[in-house]
């Protein structure tokens, strides 16, 4: 769930609530938010986090004195489960592109048929798929590269002889002679530009559609979290392990789930931010390792204020990015103005980023400070330069503001926003 989305949460509740003091509020009220008038969803987890995550946050700052959430949830709603093809089901798609294919599509027949083959005799994610490029398909070697994965790092993945035949065909047909570079996206659209995961879904849609394929399962996949599990993994932990007796009661399944949903939740809401901004972060990855990014008018505190009264909302592009050279605790930050489709200030901060990490880590106490804490999380922040007449307490470097943030609070996470 995104910070716009929690935002949101937040909003409905401090509606429903009504103007009470933090700790006035009852039990009682939240769960009526909670449950509403409808039948358990995910929706009621979705405002069970965002409730969860505002009360955790008050309480570490001194606003409240308790939490009134429930301590016991309902069952959660069955999740949806993925669906493996067979290779008839493989083969009647692969007909469809080859025999039937047709229609003003932004991808050509044959680079449809690679990206089904492509992801069938890989298991590859389809944004990982897209994002290939050319030095990334090895074909005399028979293995890919897949960078920026959704766990953030970069593995090796064998092809076969097969698939490695379809490939170099595709790459013959597609690329032979045009001149690309190894930093050219692999799999292209017919114009040579890459393809986006919304490009790429509604294509194999109707490849689908027209060949019949239709999953077999109900789409629902059974509880498999077991309770004596969670208790047996808390009994072979030693006496002062960290979570020992959460564990042995029924919160494993929720450790797990947070877990999973927070990084499911990156990869989908950087994936929606690469079809908006894929020129910008582009420029952003020609430097960086981009981990998460969004566009959204929301602004963390940290960051400063959103809008001033009497401006319009503006929307920003909020990225979460590295370098090898960093230290593993060390992330930068940035925020940039987002306006008539295009993100503003990419080029300025590439020019004078160099220098801010540079002038950073050349701080003794705090280059001693980061190595001395390696699970606190530390953030550059810089955001666009204000507009003329407003003030501000950071300096102000090249067109934009910076500054070094410690997070404590959120120990092993990269302190973004």
């Amino acid at each position: 769930m995104s910070y716009k989305n929690r935002a949101l949460k937040l909003n409905a509740f401090a509606r429903f609530a009504g103007p009470v003091e933090i700790d006035s509020i009852s039990p009682e009220t939240v769960r009526r938010f909670l449950d509403g008038d409808r039948p358990v969803t995910a929706e009621w987890f979705n405002k069970f986090s965002a409730l969860k995550m505002f009360f955790r946050f008050a309480l570490s700052r001194g606003y409240a004195t308790r939490n009134p959430l429930p301590l016991s949830q309902p069952k959660s709603p069955r999740q949806f489960r993925p669906y493996i093809y067979s290779m008839e089901e493989v083969q009647k798609m692969i007909r469809v592109v080859d025999n039937r294919y047709r229609g003003n599509w932004h991808l050509e027949p044959y680079t449809i048929r690679t990206l089904i083959l492509l992801l069938y005799g890989t298991g590859l994610r389809i944004g990982e798929a897209i994002r290939l490029q050319h030095q990334d398909v090895g074909l005399n070697d028979a293995i890919l590269t897949v960078r920026e994965t959704k766990f953030y790092k970069t593995r090796l993945v064998p092809v076969s002889s097969d698939l490695t035949g379809v490939l170099r065909g595709y790459f013959e047909r597609k690329w032979k002679g045009s001149g690309s570079s190894t930093a050219t996206p692999f799999l292209a659209t017919y114009d040579g530009r890459p393809v986006t995961h919304l490009t790429a879904e509604l294509a194999f849609k109707r490849i689908r559609y027209e060949a019949g394929v239709k999953r077999t399962d109900t789409g629902l996949k059974t509880d498999t979290y077991n309770a004596a599990i969670s208790r047996a993994v808390s009994a072979l932990l030693a006496a002062d392990s960290v979570n020992k007796e959460r564990l042995a009661g029924d919160g494993l399944a929720e450790q797990l789930t947070d877990s999973v949903m927070r990084l499911i939740e990156r990869e989908w809401t950087l994936l929606g931010s690469d079809e908006r901004a894929g020129e910008a972060l582009k420029k952003l990855r020609t430097a960086y390792e981009v981990v998460t990014a969004e566009l959204t008018p929301y602004h963390h505190p940290e960051y400063g204020t959103a809008t001033y009264k009497g401006e319009p909302e503006e929307m920003n592009l909020h990225a979460s990015m590295r370098k090898d050279t960093f230290p593993p605790n060390v992330t930068y930050a940035l925020v940039l103005r987002y306006a008539n489709g295009k993100v503003e200030g990419v080029d300025e901060f590439l020019q004078s980023a160099d220098k801010y990490e540079k002038l950073a880590l050349s701080v003794p106490w705090l280059n001693k400070y980061i190595d001395d804490n390696p699970r606190v999380a530390f953030s550059n922040l810089v955001r666009s330069q204000p507009v003329v007449g407003r003030q501000s307490d950071a300096s102000i470097h090249g067109g934009h503001e910076a500054s070094w943030t410690g997070r404590p609070d959120r120990a092993g996470e990269d302190a973004t926003s």
